[in-house]
């Protein structure tokens, strides 16, 4: 699963040049409001629902913003599969019934999806309905009642042929970057070469654990010529805006961040309980590779 991140102006520009030229096939428009959502997930019965893209977990769901719920339509299937499932470490928490429905994803569509709706939610942004579910389907296992494999959007979309290959492409904006294309976009069954600004090169999945059972890679961080932290493991999670590091050492991880610290000329601060680094306009003007 390629993921191409924007970080410099000249993504911004080649998602602008993107939408001017028209949308490709087999892809979704991403939006940004604090996160990364999909603007219009339609069902059966003409319900749209602005739904996170996590690529971080399997399920996706529906039913969480109040004023806004699931209506059974003409292809609307309950299931007896009930789902419990946690998010973000714990903070949020979902309970949801199953349905088959026909579920249209900017004009994708997948017929028939799994789909939960939420009948208890805690902890999960008001702004937004669910969760678009990118990960491997095996984590899917570890929130049904009988440890049943409810297949992803992307295994339905190759598994009905719409797509030629399981394959997720995707291509994020950052999210405090204003530009004209919104959030990004997800390419469903290819890369989006129109956006790439260099070649895109595929790494292995990690074989440590618990990063193994994700979209995880072995990695390593550097800044300039500088290691500031040696190979560890963690995921591709896009239901996240941050880089979150673990996995290595507390006394490792205190390390790798004091140098980051000094190197840049970054300041502390606090959000949501984790230290961040803070810089200026200036030194993020001088920031190295």
């Amino acid at each position: 699963m390629p993921i191409d991140n924007a970080s410099d102006p000249k993504c911004a520009n080649s998602l602008y040049n993107l939408n001017r030229l028209g949308k490709r096939d087999g892809t979704v428009y991403v939006q940004k409001r604090g996160q990364y959502y999909i603007t219009t997930v339609v069902t059966s019965s003409s319900s749209t629902f602005d739904i996170l893209v996590d690529t971080g977990s399997s399920y996706t769901w529906v039913g969480g913003r109040e004023g806004n719920p699931y209506v059974e339509g003409y292809a609307s299937h309950p299931t007896p599969q009930f789902v419990d499932a946690y998010y973000a470490g714990g903070l949020v928490h979902l309970r949801a019934n199953t349905y088959r429905d026909l579920v249209v994803l900017d004009g994708l569509t997948v017929n028939p999806q799994e789909i939960g709706v939420a009948v208890e939610l805690s902890g999960f942004p008001a702004r937004l309905d669910g969760v678009l579910g990118l990960g491997p389907a095996r984590l899917n296992t570890k929130i049904t009642e009988d440890g049943t494999v409810i297949p992803t959007v992307v295994d339905n979309l190759h598994g009905q042929g719409t797509i030629s290959s399981p394959v997720l492409g995707v291509y994020l904006v950052p999210v405090n970057e204003a530009n004209v294309g919104g959030g990004g976009l997800l390419s469903f069954g290819s890369v989006d070469t129109s956006v790439l600004t260099s070649d895109v090169r595929y790494v292995p999945v990690t074989q440590t654990y618990p990063a193994s059972e994700f979209w995880g890679v072995d990695a390593s961080i550097l800044y300039g010529n500088e290691q500031i932290l040696s190979p560890t493991s963690g995921i591709l999670d896009t239901g996240a805006v941050r880089i979150f590091v673990s996995g290595a050492s507390h006394v490792i991880l205190i390390d790798a961040f004091m140098t980051y610290q000094a190197t840049t000329g970054a300041v502390v601060d606090f959000f949501d309980n984790n230290r961040r680094l803070t810089i200026t306009q200036d030194q993020y003007n001088n920031l190295q590779p």
